[in-house]
């Protein structure tokens, strides 16, 4: 953005990194990133620019909940396929550059413990500098599958969520936090099985983790 700012119009970078830095600038505007600029330049050090170009960031990257990342009918039939499935969803939503490096940090959280968070729903979730905006995926699977879950049963929803390293600890802690006391919840839960739309499954977990 700094860079739209200044007036470059041209850059050459590498083959894999087009997709997503088209999909980046397609979601700013020029007069953004000229007032981006003139702020910028108001700094006295890089660490306050680092700091004013992480909010612009936040308020520029593609939202977390977005229809385009919900499977309300996975085939998915095992624990791998639905970890992989929802990886490729932001893969070719332009949310990673990176989903080899993406699904390696899943599963590094996974060897620690399992997200089989119980009551048929799983919770994937990694920290990572792979992906490029906070996202929740969901995958409504087809048939039940087994997760190592906390109360022994099969997972039939699938709740992926994956957070930029630049964002830290608490907006990581913040999401899981919310989606688990939620999960907490029978009514959500079953409104979650229940529903077969994206579009109205992606309001009710805005409504219900936004608040």
């Amino acid at each position: 953005p700094l860079l739209a700012g200044i007036g470059l119009d041209e850059i050459s970078v590498s083959a894999p990194a087009i997709a997503g830095l088209k999909a980046e600038l397609s979601r700013l505007s020029l007069s953004d990133c000229r007032e981006l600029l003139a702020a910028a330049l108001q700094c006295i050090s890089a660490s306050e620019v680092a700091v004013l170009l992480e909010k612009f960031s936040a308020q520029h990257s593609a939202p977390v909940f977005s229809p385009e990342l919900i499977i309300a009918d996975a085939d998915a039939t095992t624990k791998e396929e639905a970890i992989k499935r929802a990886v490729d969803l932001l893969y070719i939503h332009d949310r990673t550059e990176q989903p080899r490096v993406l699904e390696e940090a899943v599963w590094e959280r996974e060897a620690a413990y399992s997200t089989g968070f119980g009551h048929g729903f799983a919770i994937p979730h990694c920290k990572s500098g792979a992906i490029q905006a906070n996202s929740l995926a969901l995958l409504k699977l087809r048939k039940p599958i087994s997760w190592n879950s906390l109360d022994g049963g099969p997972v039939r929803v699938v709740v992926f969520l994956a957070i930029r390293d630049c964002d830290g600890a608490t907006e990581h802690m913040k999401l899981i936090s919310k989606l688990a006391r939620q999960i907490m919840h029978e009514e959500f839960r079953d409104a979650i099985e229940r529903e077969k739309n994206p579009d109205a499954l992606c309001a009710l977990l805005r409504s219900k983790m936004e608040c």
